[in-house]
């Protein structure tokens, strides 16, 4: 998992009309396009590549990633596990 202080030391905080704080991350895709793009290939139902990129990834206080705007949840689990694996280094 990534460091909250790295999170934040790297990405601009956007707050929620609730108080929430996230830290989107724009240019996720190049981070895990190769594990996505290996799913896309190999299994029959995924979803396209453009429905892919169009989900929202963030950390959240914590440090935990999200991702919002993807139906397919093991498309978005992908996404959190190799995001948390590679993000911050």
């Amino acid at each position: 998992m990534s460091s909250i202080d790295a999170v934040r030391r790297e990405l601009r905080p956007w707050r929620s009309s609730y108080g929430d704080i996230r830290y989107y991350i724009d240019d996720w895709w190049p981070l895990v396009s190769d594990v996505l793009e290996r799913y896309i290939r190999d299994e029959w139902m995924s979803p396209d590549e453009k429905k892919i990129k169009r989900a929202r990834v963030w950390f959240d206080d914590s440090a935990h990633v999200h991702v919002d705007g993807l139906k397919d949840d093991m498309a978005a689990e992908i996404i959190i596990r190799n995001i948390e694996d590679r993000h911050f280094l």
